[in-house]
């Protein structure tokens, strides 16, 4: 089932408390229109009855969809700083739930489970639609490097991740996001070619396409952080 607590916010743009459900797992399978709000952008957004100022909670929450045969642990955006040690997190938390630490039917759906770990919205809802739509992960964010060794990294900056949005007839429409606010930077359209021969051999990435495509983070993220992160 999905999982909500009673809580108190704070408006953060004039302090109001506000009394609002924080999700602490979704399931997708039984709760359909949450992952739909996911996707749209409105979950957990709120508007603010004192000041009338929009924010949304930051994700920390379970995601699962058994028909989907997915599992994303979310984490909110600024523990990417400290990804492994999220990582190390999920793992414990799906190895109770699913994992080696649960009985045998647990462990049996487990088993068509695939792992991720996400961090911030954006990211949140690039894993669902791109693993939903039967896209490679990996390729994918091994295509996000071959557009930043292009020369199309004009959005790039502190605190901004290339995301993809979707398709556009042949082509694959990315932007760039705030991890943060989910602002919108700039767009950017490219062929899907760049994809399907990334998706085809990815042998020419050698060990990049390794680190990258490391479950349950795979996400060209983490390079810039290194795998330190934590310590």
């Amino acid at each position: 089932m999905s999982l909500f607590t009673p809580t108190n916010v704070t408006c953060p743009a004039c302090s109001a408390a506000i009394a609002m459900d924080a999700v602490g797992s979704v399931n997708a399978d039984r709760r359909p229109d949450l992952r739909d709000d996911i996707l749209s952008g409105d979950f957990q957004r709120e508007t603010c009855p004192s000041c009338g100022a929009e924010f949304r909670l930051a994700p920390e929450f379970t995601y699962l969809d058994i028909g989907q045969g997915l599992w994303i642990a979310a984490f909110p955006y600024p523990e990417l700083a400290r990804w492994s040690e999220a990582v190390g997190a999920a793992e414990d938390t799906f190895a109770t739930a699913y994992g080696a630490s649960s009985g045998p039917v647990a462990q049996e759906i487990g088993e068509g489970l695939a792992q991720r770990v996400v961090f911030g919205w954006p990211a949140l809802r690039e894993k669902i639609a791109v693993l939903e739509s039967g896209l490679d992960d990996t390729a994918l964010e091994l295509a996000k490097l071959a557009i930043l060794r292009g020369g199309g990294s004009a959005g790039f900056g502190d605190g901004i991740e290339l995301r993809f949005l979707g398709f556009d007839d042949d082509e694959m429409v990315f932007a760039w996001i705030s991890g943060m606010d989910e602002e919108v930077k700039e767009r950017l359209a490219l062929p899907r070619a760049l994809y399907d021969d990334i998706a085809a051999d990815q042998s020419p990435w050698g060990p990049l396409a390794d680190q990258v495509g490391a479950a349950p983070l795979i996400d060209m993220q983490k390079l810039i952080y290194g795998t330190d992160a934590a310590a």
